[in-house]
């Protein structure tokens, strides 16, 4: 009798433990409508070649006519590309200056990424007092193998970036309360090992606060963080 009864408790164990397991595998967890927990996983940001060159401080008011000295564009005085690049910034800081408002102070950074095929030369420019978005970014890239500049759009097609894909990048990565008004991947640098990151400009609005626009970092179709995280880490 007792031999059955341990018999018997056995089978009901087994009966137990099937059915749990078959539940276990019927279960679905209900994807987040946010990217709360995507956005906290992606703050990792990737490791970069980037390195900051030079740092340009403006207060409103200022005589001093405002320059950047970016060695990589100077150095080869017989490279139309790249003194065209170095023209373009020269003129941009002139009219950030020139449009500075009493009280307002003008911080840009210049950082460059030099590989054997690609030099991507990236500015930030921060206006303070500033209330919560990141820097506007700006973007050169030098493609070497050709002897010309490269655009975002061809680097989207060359990284097969769809607007589908950059949509559902966005999607994941907002957190609880948010929800994007616009974006656009806008600029872009090429790492070391030859893809494309792009720095995706997303107006976002939040509840109780008013819109702000974010600069996050995109590679591989994942974004890992803002650029104010990226300019973090930068070397100098």
């Amino acid at each position: 009798m007792k031999n059955l009864k341990k018999i018997v408790a056995v089978l009901l164990a087994v009966m137990l433990l099937g059915a749990l397991a078959a539940c276990g595998g019927d279960t679905k967890t209900d994807q987040p409508t946010s990217g709360g927990d995507s956005q906290q996983g992606g703050n990792q940001i990737l490791e970069t070649g980037l390195k900051q060159v030079a740092e340009l401080e403006i207060v409103a008011g200022a005589e001093e006519p405002a320059t950047l000295e970016i060695s990589q564009l100077t150095e080869a005085a017989d490279n139309a590309v790249l003194a065209d690049f170095n023209t373009d910034i020269q003129a941009k800081l002139t009219e950030w200056q020139q449009s500075l408002m009493e009280g307002e102070t003008l911080l840009v950074r210049a950082c460059v990424l030099d590989t054997e095929n690609y030099l991507s030369v990236l500015l930030t420019k921060e206006v303070t007092p500033n209330y919560g978005s990141d820097a506007e970014v700006y973007y050169y890239v030098y493609d070497r193998i050709v002897d010309n500049k490269m655009d975002v759009e061809y680097a989207k097609a060359w990284m097969s970036l769809s607007e589908d894909a950059l949509a559902d990048a966005v999607n994941a990565y907002m957190e609880e309360g948010q929800k994007w008004v616009s974006f656009n991947a806008d600029a872009f640098y090429v790492d070391t090992d030859g893809k494309a990151v792009f720095l995706v400009s997303c107006k976002v609005r939040q509840e109780g606060a008013d819109d702000w626009t974010y600069v996050y970092v995109l590679k591989d179709g994942k974004i890992v963080g803002n650029i104010t995280q990226l300019m973090g880490q930068i070397k100098q």
